[in-house]
């Protein structure tokens, strides 16, 4: 069994006048989660959770921040553990029109898109673990997937298949971020026995087909942490990848540094 801390990431993604944030792990007094090799950790105490209270003490205050600081055009949650109808009332609170929800599977998961009417969202894909949807703002126009990585290892596979299929025919600016819940190699975990190299062989293929490259980044990056019997384990989750359609089309210089709340990163176009 292993103990979890999980941070909580906030990444800020602008692209010409569109911004669209995404928080991940708004995770839950006693949730349990799985670490990146699949297994069930102990129930988080308060103290792993940073003191931070219960759900709604821990959910509501942080977006009622950056609500106020960033009000981004589009929002995305990942882990809500909620239904519809309870999304849909956070969504009228936060001030915006339009809501996409994925139901959680018991009390795992879950995914929400929020947007404003100034921006035209076309869903191409939606299921419990990826969001892959087109942003049109005036004349510019550009593709986002959301990922919230596959927890049972056996199972990834079936999502980086799916990726690599529209990796292979998206010719358009693409970004691809969220929680992978995978890393790329055995320098992507701290602590813990080495994986394989065959083990990442997957993910890897996945990002070389899309042709897609990682977003530099500041500070520190791994996002989860946990303890295994007497090892203590990180891993690099939480990431932006952007294709090469997407490079060539960013003008100003990418900029994403991990701070006090989570990951900030900028794109223009």
């Amino acid at each position: 069994m292993a103990s979890l801390l999980h941070r909580n990431l906030v990444l800020r993604l602008k692209v010409q006048r569109v911004t669209m944030l995404v928080c991940s792990k708004l995770v839950l007094p006693g949730f349990q989660s799985r670490n990146p090799e699949g297994e069930r950790g102990q129930e988080l105490s308060q103290k792993e959770l940073l003191g931070l209270g219960h759900a709604q003490d821990l959910l509501i205050p942080r977006l009622r921040e950056m609500r106020k600081e960033h009000f981004p055009d589009i929002l995305f949650l990942m882990e809500t553990k909620q239904k519809r109808d309870v999304l849909v009332d956070l969504q009228t609170w936060l001030g915006y029109d339009r809501i996409m929800t994925v139901n959680p599977i018991g009390y795992s998961g879950g995914l929400a898109l929020m947007w404003k009417n100034s921006v035209n969202i076309d869903f191409k894909f939606v299921d419990k673990h990826l969001v892959d949807f087109k942003v049109m703002f005036g004349k510019d126009c550009f593709f986002v997937s959301c990922i919230y990585g596959e927890p049972a290892v056996g199972n990834r596979p079936k999502l980086w298949e799916r990726l690599s299929r529209i990796g292979a025919h998206r010719n358009e600016p693409w970004c691809m971020l969220g929680d992978f819940n995978e890393i790329k190699n055995s320098e992507e975990k701290i602590g813990g026995p080495r994986r394989s190299e065959a083990s990442f062989q997957a993910f890897n293929d996945m990002l070389q087909i899309g042709d897609m490259t990682e977003l530099p980044s500041t500070g520190d990056s791994f996002t989860w942490g946990g303890q295994r019997g007497t090892l203590s384990i990180q891993y690099k989750l939480d990431r932006c990848f952007v294709n090469k359609d997407g490079s060539n089309s960013f003008r100003s210089p990418i900029k994403c540094s991990w701070i006090n709340v989570g990951l900030t990163i900028d794109l223009s176009l």
